[in-house]
């Protein structure tokens, strides 16, 4: 018992061991899918990041658009005003040659001056509005100059702004390849560690996979064990109890010991006595199993009388009898070699056994091989020849209650052929 408790403990601690190492791979595989889904957080910024300066740099293309919209009309507006000045620059130039002219007319015609006061008058007046009129464009002229240089001057402001939104633009284009980049770059890490994690959850699966199936194993084993501890338990049990019973038999005796000591004298030669009775009882024993397995051996090797057989069958049933009132816990077996085992396994010296009822078909199996002294890889079939193939894990007491035979004895055969082959 102590060593089945010892290999259940050195079970239970590799199992706790292996328990650690499981959660250690599930902490591992929960750490790589943090980080993937980490990986895939970022990947998803830095794709909105750059949908967010995609949709900036559409905006600045269309403010600049604009701009230069604007900038054409400044053009085509500064160009019309520039043609009005030059419109009045030869309206002024006119009016200059026909003043001169009219000059000249006056010295020429100085002569007609008497007849041509009136027009002169007139053309006096006439010069007047023309002069006023010039006036009127110069200073029209010098507004426009002033409003085409202011114009230049928005101009330029507008140049210098372009100027810049165009370098950051350019800055803006620059950070989105990299951004760009950096995103192909995560998309390849967040491959490889993708295939790194497949290959690490397929590896942890497998070794997950072989660690259940050692549990199983481990748990089979324990299961088997436990039935054993719980048998030996059980034995224990029953003989402590029979001990207890001793005990307070040996207490009540101690007590009239006390006061009676003739009485446990004569109690000490009963009990002699019954020791003497004992062993003639079990040499009686031992020259009846010998006797049994000489008529056991006549019977096997040669023929006799159906009087003689019922005779031994009625001898075999009292025998049965016998064994059964002994050891209530057991049933009689009859275990021999078949006709078709290899001769080089040899006659089991005892061919009648007391087998506990709870003992499994697998367990007598390997009783009867460490009887025949085999090794591990020499095959051993334990079977009833009259009936199915049986389970391994047969309780020899359901066995013995469908296939005993009319004197009693389950008759069990041994073989190096398996039954499921026969």
């Amino acid at each position: 018992i102590r060593e089945l408790n010892g290999k259940i403990e050195m079970l239970t601690t590799q199992s706790q061991g292996l328990t650690k190492e499981n959660r250690r791979l599930t902490g591992e595989v929960a750490d790589l899918r943090r980080d993937t889904r980490e990986k895939a957080q970022q990947c998803k910024g830095l794709e909105s990041s750059h949908a967010h300066v995609t949709d900036r740099l559409n905006a600045k293309t269309e403010e600049l658009a604009q701009s230069k919209e604007e900038v054409s009309a400044l053009t085509s507006k500064i160009a019309a005003l520039e043609r009005d000045v030059r419109a009045h620059e030869a309206a002024a130039a006119a009016a200059a040659a026909a003043e001169k002219a009219a000059s000249q007319a006056a010295v020429t015609e100085a002569t007609q001056r008497e007849s041509l006061e009136a027009a002169q008058r007139q053309y006096a007046m006439d010069m007047a509005r023309i002069r006023q009129k010039e006036g009127d464009l110069v200073s029209e002229n010098a507004f426009l100059k002033e409003e085409l240089t202011q114009l230049r001057s928005v101009v330029g402001s507008k140049t210098e702004q372009l100027d810049k939104q165009a370098v950051c633009i350019d800055a803006q284009r620059n950070q989105i390849s990299e951004l760009q980049t950096l995103r192909d770059q995560l998309k390849k890490e967040l491959a490889a560690a993708n295939e790194s994690f497949a290959k690490q959850s397929d590896e942890m699966h497998a070794a997950a996979k072989a660690q259940s199936r050692k549990l199983q194993e481990f748990s089979d084993k324990e299961a088997e064990w436990t039935a054993e501890d719980k048998r030996l338990t059980d034995e224990i049990r029953r003989l402590t109890d029979a001990m207890e019973g001793e005990s307070i038999q040996l207490r009540a005796a101690h007590e009239e010991a006390e006061c009676l000591k003739e009485k446990l004298t004569k109690a000490n030669q009963e009990t002699m006595k019954a020791r003497e009775q004992l062993e003639h009882q079990t040499q009686r024993m031992e020259r009846m199993q010998k006797e049994v397995d000489q008529i056991t051996s006549q019977v096997d090797s040669s023929t006799i009388t159906p009087q003689e057989a019922v005779h031994m069958q009625n001898k075999y049933k009292s025998e049965v009898t016998r064994i059964v009132r002994e050891n209530p816990n057991c049933i009689p077996i009859r275990c021999m070699r078949a006709d078709d085992c290899n001769p080089v396994y040899p006659l089991l010296e005892k061919k009648k056994f007391a087998a506990p009822k709870d003992m499994t078909l697998s367990r007598f199996n390997e009783h009867i091989r460490q009887k025949l002294k085999l090794t591990p890889d020499e095959p051993l079939s334990v079977y009833v020849e009259t009936s199915m193939p049986l389970p391994p894990s047969e309780v020899l007491d359901e066995i013995h209650q469908l296939c005993k035979g009319v004197d009693g004895f389950l008759h069990l055969k041994y073989s190096h052929v398996s039954d499921n082959a026969r």
